[in-house]
């Protein structure tokens, strides 16, 4: 189930291969292959839908950490997201974001330590 609320067009970008390994918000290490981003609101663990409103791609991921630490922009996306949907050329790009769950973002929050947004490398 989708609303507008749930929709907004953003800056992204994406967090490319430099930053692998290095611990998420969520504790989890950074992966460039799996689907996710980082978000400065969205609850880690949330999913949202990406859209490229220039090529029509979409692709889910999950938020699994803060960022990006960058004025002006929402959304870090990972290295795999990114080429999914076309801007791993751009570097920066326009994008839609629709958030399709946040059910998850309680139960996965929970194995992460309270405190860890300051676990963030990057």
């Amino acid at each position: 189930r989708q609303t507008r609320a749930n929709s907004a067009t953003v800056k992204a970008s994406f967090q490319g291969d430099r930053t692998a390994g290095h611990l998420t918000a969520s504790g989890e290490p950074y992966d460039p292959d799996d689907l996710t981003a980082a978000s400065k609101t969205l609850p880690i663990g949330s999913t949202v839908l990406v859209t490229n409103p220039t090529t029509g791609k979409s692709v889910k991921v999950r938020i699994n950490d803060r960022g990006p630490h960058v004025r002006g922009r929402s959304l870090d996306l990972s290295t795999r997201a990114a080429k999914e949907i076309g801007i791993a050329d751009k570097g920066v790009a326009r994008v839609k974001v629709n958030r399709i769950d946040s059910k998850q973002a309680k139960s996965k929050s929970t194995d992460a330590p309270e405190d860890s947004t300051s676990a963030t490398t990057h």
